[in-house]
């Protein structure tokens, strides 16, 4: 094993060990809570809201479209199957799945270990305080994978 294999292997620990470290969190977002609550009702009904469930204003009289529907039933399936600690850690696999296809995306551009893994871990971190279990995971998910289609 060369020096620069080692450095890479180590690089690549290190960025899958922090993004693991880092995102096997609790939520401190309520949108979950109401994602997972709309999940339930979905399910539950088999339909979707027209009016917004769990309004905080006078919002509630005015027409609702359950755009992060698909999400919602989701999170509501994986939480009432495994419970929350599932939730923790789906989100930080999605964070890996990101990480994975920053990564693939990255190489294919660079054609550099070493500069790959750092690119694949620096969009991984910056975009960590929008990973949590909400909708917008799901969809920086669809676009990293779209970008690698696409390129």
């Amino acid at each position: 094993m060369t020096k620069t294999t080692i450095a890479v292997a180590f690089l690549a620990l290190a960025s899958v060990t922090t993004i693991i470290t880092v995102m096997m969190t609790p939520s401190s977002t309520n949108d979950l809570w109401v994602m997972i609550a709309q999940g339930k009702w979905s399910l539950a009904t088999h339909t979707l809201p027209d009016t917004l469930l769990f309004p905080f204003t006078g919002a509630a009289a005015n027409p609702f479209y359950a755009h992060e529907w698909l999400p919602g039933v989701g999170a509501a399936v994986l939480y009432q199957a495994l419970g929350y600690e599932a939730l923790i850690v789906a989100k930080a696999a999605a964070s890996l799945l990101i990480f994975a296809v920053v990564a693939v995306l990255a190489w294919t551009i660079l054609r550099q270990k070493a500069a790959t893994l750092f690119v694949a871990a620096v969009t991984t971190v910056a975009l960590s305080s929008r990973i949590s279990l909400r909708a917008e995971t799901i969809a920086l998910l669809l676009m990293a994978l779209n970008l690698a289609l696409i390129h």
